[in-house]
Parts: C-alpha cells; sequence; structure tokens
C-alpha cells in the first residue's frame, strides 16, 4: 500500500498534526500514513522495531554509544548518566516530598487533564480548593491557564501550559531532572550518547534482579479491535496508538540490544509486563499485540535465552496488585472488588464503580455527571462536568452533595494517573511511562530509589527521553524549599 506523503515528508511534525490533517480524507481507513506501523503491529518482530523507529528518524537505543567510541577506545561511562537507576523490592521508598506536595499534585494533574479547552477562573478556584499553594504558585498556575486558553485551539505550536503545570510540580517536590529530546542528527551528539550511556545503566540494574517486572503506564489508551474486525488500519491511524507502538518498539530495541557481558552478568529468571489499567476496561487488539509482542522479545533478546516461554509473560494489573494504600497520599481512598469508595472530609464516604452504572442515582448533582461517576470515566467528561459545574447556580454549587462530588472526582482522577506508579513502588518494579506528570509523581513516592522512565514519542524526530536524578538528603535540606513555603501558608 503506498505510504502518505505526509510520513515521507513529516520531519518535526507530531502524530497528533499529521492525523488531524490526513483523517479529512474518506480513504483515510485504508491508507499507511505511517509507514511500517501496521506491519509492526501484526508483527512486533526487532526488524520491524527498527524500521518503524527509522522510519520515523528516531534513534535506535545505543545507536550513538556505538558508533562513536571514545579516543581510548572506551565508551563513555554510563555513571555520570544514571544516579540511582532504581531498586528491585526490600524495603519500601522514602519518599523526598512531604505529604502536602501531593495534594498539589492532586489539583495540577486535575487541571492538566482538562487541558485543551478553557478553563474559567472560577474552575480553576474550584480545583484549587483547598491546597497548600503559595501566592507565588498559585500565580504560575494561573499563568499556565492563561496560556492554555490562548492556545488550546493551536495544534501546529502545541500548547505550552503542559510543559509549565509540570515545572511547577518538579519544583513542589524538590527533584531534579535529566530530559533528552532525540532526533537522528547526522553526527553523535553529547546529549544523545549521554541519554544512551544511561540506557546502558537502567539495563544493567533491570539484569540484575531474579524478577523482572515492568510496568508500563499509558499505553494503548484507544482501542484497537480484535484480528477478526476489518480496520485496525484506522485503529493504529490514531496519534495514541502510534504512540503507543513506537514507545514499545524503542523499549523492545533496548532489551533486545543490550548485550550481557562479564561485568554485567543476568541475574534474571523471571520477566512480566504489567500493562493494561485497574478498572477491567477490554482492549482486545491490545491485548493480543501485547503477547505477540512478549513472545518476540522472548525469541530476540539475548539476555532472556535462557527462559522459557512461562518465564516471560504480560498481565493486567489488578486492584489486589496494590495491597494498601495506608502509606500513600491515598489514605481516603479504599478499594473494592466492584469500585472503590472516596471519604470526603468527615462526611459519609462516595462509592465509585469501575464501570458507570446503568441506571442514575438520585442526586442533586446533573444526573448526567452523577450516573457517569465512575473510574471508567473518560476525560472529556472531566470537562464536561466543570463546564457544568461554571453554569450551575450559585446555591448548587455550594450545596454538600457538589462539594463531595467535585472533591471525589478530583481524587478519583489523580488515583487512576497515580495507580500504576502505586503498583510499581510497591512491587519494586521498573516504571515506564508517557506521562511527564506520572513520572513526577514516582519520582517524588520513590525518594533515593529513583529510577522511572518516560519513554515520550510524538512524531517524526521527535523523541523525549526523561528521568529524574535522586536529590541527597543534604542537598535537599539546603535547597530553598517550595515545600516549606507551601506548609507555612497551609498553616501546616
Amino acid at each position: 500500500m503506498a505510504a502518505s506523503a505526509s510520513a515521507s515528508a513529516g520531519a518535526g511534525r507530531t502524530f497528533e498534526n499529521i492525523y488531524h490533517q490526513e483523517l479529512y480524507g474518506d480513504d483515510y481507513r485504508q491508507r499507511t500514513i505511517i509507514p511500517g506501523l501496521l506491519e509492526y503491529f501484526r508483527d512486533p518482530s526487532a526488524a520491524n522495531a527498527r524500521a518503524l523507529l527509522t522510519t520515523l528518524r528516531i534513534p535506535l537505543p545505543y545507536s550513538q554509544l556505538n558508533a562513536t567510541p571514545s579516543a581510548s577506545g572506551r565508551r563513555p561511562s554510563a555513571s555520570g548518566a544514571s544516579g540511582a537507576p532504581g531498586r528491585s523490592g526490600g524495603a519500601p521508598p522514602v519518599p523526598t516530598a512531604p505529604p502536602e506536595f501531593f495534594e498539589v499534585h492532586k489539583r495540577i494533574d486535575c487541571l492538566h487533564d482538562i487541558l485543551g479547552e478553557r478553563i474559567y477562573p472560577d474552575v480553576a478556584e474550584r480545583v484549587l480548593r483547598g491546597a497548600p499553594v503559595t501566592p507565588e504558585v498559585n500565580a504560575r498556575i494561573r499563568e499556565a491557564i492563561q496560556k492554555n486558553n490562548a492556545t488550546f485551539r493551536d495544534r501546529e505550536r502545541g500548547n505550552p501550559a503542559n510543559a509549565m503545570l509540570t515545572a511547577i510540580a518538579e519544583e513542589l517536590s524538590g527533584i531534579s531532572r535529566m530530559r533528552f529530546q532525540l532526533a537522528s542528527p547526522p553526527t553523535p551528539t553529547p546529549q544523545a550518547m549521554l541519554s544512551d550511556a544511561y540506557l546502558v545503566s537502567l539495563l544493567q540494574n533491570w539484569m540484575s534482579r531474579p524478577v523482572l517486572e515492568i510496568v508500563l503506564d499509558g499505553l494503548f489508551a484507544a482501542r484497537i479491535p480484535p484480528p477478526s474486525e476489518r480496520d485496525q488500519l484506522s485503529a493504529v491511524n490514531q496519534s495514541k496508538v502510534s504512540r503507543s507502538l513506537c514507545v514499545c518498539a524503542f523499549l523492545q530495541l533496548a532489551l533486545c540490544d543490550w548485550k550481557p557481558t562479564a561485568a554485567a552478568p543476568v541475574a534474571v529468571t523471571r520477566v512480566a509486563f504489567l500493562t493494561g489499567d485497574f478498572q477491567t476496561l477490554e482492549n482486545p487488539g491490545a491485548e493480543a499485540f501485547t503477547e505477540r509482542w512478549v513472545r518476540r522479545i522472548r525469541s530476540e533478546t539475548a539476555a532472556f535465552a535462557h527462559l522459557s516461554p512461562d518465564q516471560i509473560s504480560a498481565r493486567r494489573v489488578v486492584p489486589k496488585d496494590l495491597p494498601s494504600l495506608r502509606a500513600t497520599p491515598f489514605r481516603s481512598v479504599t478499594l473494592g472488588r466492584a469500585g472503590l469508595t472516596v471519604a470526603v472530609g468527615d462526611r459519609a464516604a462516595i462509592s465509585v464503580p469501575y464501570r458507570a452504572p446503568a441506571v442514575s442515582p438520585a442526586s442533586a448533582v446533573s444526573p448526567a455527571s452523577r450516573a457517569e461517576l465512575s473510574t471508567s470515566y473518560k476525560k472529556d467528561w472531566l470537562s464536561d462536568v466543570f463546564s457544568e459545574y461554571l453554569i450551575a447556580p450559585p446555591e448548587r454549587r455550594k450545596s454538600p452533595e457538589w462539594s463531595d462530588f467535585i472533591d471525589a472526582l478530583i481524587t478519583v482522577n489523580a488515583f487512576r494517573d497515580a495507580f500504576k506508579a502505586e503498583v510499581a513502588l510497591a512491587r519494586g518494579a521498573v516504571f515506564i511511562t508517557v506521562d511527564a506528570l506520572a513520572l513526577v509523581y514516582h519520582q517524588a513516592r520513590a525518594g533515593a530509589a529513583g529510577g522511572g522512565l518516560m519513554i515520550l514519542p510524538t512524531g517524526f524526530e521527535m523523541l523525549t527521553m526523561k528521568y529524574y536524578a535522586p536529590v541527597s538528603a543534604a542537598a535537599s535540606r539546603s535547597r530553598p524549599s517550595a515545600q516549606r513555603a507551601s506548609r507555612a501558608a497551609a498553616g501546616i
């Protein structure tokens, strides 16, 4: 099938922009927009992964490091890049951020999830109500909202409010970052070599674990049909699916192309990829792809050559993967078999099913909003709720039921986005995400252990790899503390 013209001239263009333009055509369902994408989906071999990333002009893992040994014949050391690349089981993590940070993060996460629509001052005030933020931080959040309101319709330039809100969360948590914006330069760059060196050190850490569990966060948010259906091409012709497949291709090559050495032997006896979400939503095409992907990784990864088929697998995360929430920022949440409950202040807890109820319960809150409150709501619905809040009469906004509903919704939204990070922390697993705020949360909870990684391909010649360098206790004490200012503002 012929490639779309946009694929061959796509340098610097995001998946979202490409598809926004291509999908105006009536035949997009039968048109290859990114060459190699459907082939990789159908057969996720290392060769197809390499071809897909090469088409997108995204650097292959280790390519810069392999191409450029140092003048002395030795490759650059990974130690300067890695800091502390993570932990495996053992003692629980010790968070570096104070408890009140997570209350602020919860609100920032909510605002982040309604970016892309105009956010009115009354909505921002309601989301931030009760959060321990200083006037300075409040002003910076309002500035990010203003940027969103000015640019959310500009598909070409993107929305700078995302990065602004993430930067605020990073500074409040006291963590430091390393961020690599990767493309395929004509000659190796120090940044690309440093990112390869970090990958080497990270893989050495992973391969030293007898049980290697990798939690994958944010992949395949869009449904892919099963092989029996005919519109798989249109399914992969979605920006979120394209992004997920590219993450899988990059991670697959990072595993397949890593070579064990005498200095870095392999201790792994079992590998598990934890995927999906805790809401038990069905995505048959994604699950079938994951099974094919795992089989290919086992057969094509030298470090896993000794493993039998039953020693490397993928499964969905489930609530019991998180044994307790008492030591987390979500002590007000209780997980059940069919849903969760959220305690709001001193009042009765609000029940939130994993799936929306078939019949709307009697409620003073908008029937449409209250009926759809479940852990499986779509992000667009979150914006709809705040639109309804905006036009509600003042007396209704102030009612205990509306107040409890909004507070519970903010908590549920944050819990949905933090769940995978908490599972990784509870199990001592590797955490890989496409969500910058989820990476901030993981690092703030992990403390010096660190080890989280963001792999975010967004289009042609666009891939961001990001991780956080742990902050020592001494550095944390000597740093001007946004947390202390927040505590003072909140009277804590």
